[in-house]
């Protein structure tokens, strides 16, 4: 166990314990009378009992751990049972279970303490619930378990650690703000004009990394863009070869994106160790890939260390891809580099104008990494969509204008503002067993 240990034994008190019994001793070989054979008979009772019994009553004991589930949403409460057993049932001591929940997935380890004391006089079996509410996202480790046992005057204590291995991963929860960009979802979007909407679309469609060429819009034909490697010769924009504007491919407009790509921002500094933030963002994610598999789209959730494309049909295997990816999103930690390139997929992004990244972060102070993400992405044809995560009620005007220059650039922009929570407690089921006397 880590940190203050609670329970020590007291060496000044026994060392003047010890003299006292000597003392004792030395008056009974002396004199020999009935107050020096009382008080010898007292200093020897007491180490009797506080030295020895602790430590014959934690001989041959045993500990079990019983998880109801090893794996649940954060948020949800949890009930860990701990029961101790033991052989001597020896009076007159009393027992301390100290248990350790660590979690390193976060922006800082974080550790959950269990502990929970009993006071047996005949009991050979102990058991205590401990009632978990909030825990947060990630893996959380258990190792193993100490077990105290001191005298009833708090003189001696006897510690032992008994290994006791397992692991509860606590999933990501799906929050309330499940469709990015949504003007209900975030109290920061406003509705927008159809001419700001018509402005704000055409920003959104060019492709600075592709020769400077974006996107033309022309009646009510299909778009085109500059050719890629591995484009279908079917699209190919004959016509405007003919005319000495080069390969180009068509793209087609589309009533729905069939396409998404969803990015999270894995690097730390933008969080500065809020780590309900980091949770946060990665809740988001998990929100917006189930909200676009609901509505049939094929989506795809990107980290720096993998991707993970989740199934659009309905079904036994969208759900177990679905378990999955929660899964993967519970061990996700976060990165001290950082990350502008987002590799996607060339079989995933198909040559019509269906294919949109909503990149999740909370670095909104540095434009420029997101204007290079946005050559990138142009050179793949892949639109980008920004949310911003805050704790702020307002925006400042930092905010607004740091917004506003990424706009100008072609990348819309949504806040959702994050709200802080209580912290997480945990406390011991009441019960005649966990504290029975007898």
């Amino acid at each position: 166990m880590s940190g203050r240990k609670r329970y020590r034994t007291r060496w000044a008190a026994w060392l003047v314990i010890a003299a006292a019994f000597g003392c004792a001793c030395s008056a009974v070989i002396v004199r020999g009378g009935a107050v020096e054979w009382f008080f010898m008979m007292l200093t020897g009772g007491l180490v009797l009992v506080s030295g020895l019994l602790p430590f014959i009553a934690i001989r041959n004991i045993s500990v079990s751990r019983a998880l109801p589930d090893t794996d649940i949403a954060a948020g949800e409460q949890l009930t860990i049972r701990m029961t101790l057993l033991r052989s001597r049932r020896i009076p007159m001591v009393w027992f301390a279970l100290e248990d350790l929940l660590n979690n390193d997935c976060g922006l800082e380890e974080k550790n959950v303490s269990l502990r929970s004391v009993f006071a047996p006089m005949f009991a050979g079996e102990m058991t205590v619930h401990y009632d978990l509410d909030g825990l947060d996202r990630g893996l959380y480790s258990l190792s193993s378990v100490t077990v105290t046992c001191g005298d009833p005057f708090g003189l001696t204590c006897v510690r032992r650690e008994l290994p006791l291995q397992s692991e509860l991963v606590v999933t990501p929860a799906r929050t309330e703000e499940e469709m990015l960009g949504d003007a209900s979802a975030s109290r920061y979007v406003q509705s927008a004009s159809a001419e700001d909407e018509h402005v704000r679309t055409r920003q959104a469609l060019r492709e600075p990394g592709v020769d400077g060429v974006p996107i033309n819009r022309s009646g009510s034909g299909p778009d085109t863009r500059a050719y890629r490697d591995g484009d279908s010769i079917r699209h190919l924009d004959f016509r405007a070869a003919a005319r000495g504007r080069g390969l180009q491919t068509k793209v087609y407009a589309s009533d729905s994106y069939k396409e998404w790509h969803v990015a999270i921002d894995q690097y730390a500094a933008p969080y500065r160790g809020d780590n309900e933030l980091f949770d946060a963002c990665i809740g988001l994610a998990l929100g917006a890939v189930t909200r676009a598999s609901d509505e049939g789209n094929l989506v795809t959730l990107h980290t720096e260390d993998w991707s993970y494309m989740l199934s659009s049909s309905a079904g036994r295997d969208r759900s177990a891809g679905l378990q999955e990816l929660r899964r993967r999103l519970a061990l996700l930690r976060p990165s001290t580099e950082q990350a502008d390139k987002i590799h996607l997929d060339e079989e995933s992004v198909k040559p019509f104008r269906d294919n949109m990244l909503k990149m999740i972060s909370a670095d909104w102070q540095n434009t420029e990494r997101w204007n290079r993400l946005l050559e990138e992405m142009g050179s793949q044809g892949v639109r980008l969509e920004l949310c911003l995560l805050t704790r702020n009620t307002v925006l400042s005007f930092a905010m607004r204008e740091q917004a506003r220059q990424l706009e100008e650039r072609g990348i819309p922009v949504y806040w959702m503002h994050v709200a802080g929570r209580n912290e997480q407690r945990s406390a011991a089921g009441e019960g005649v067993k966990a504290y029975a006397m007898g």
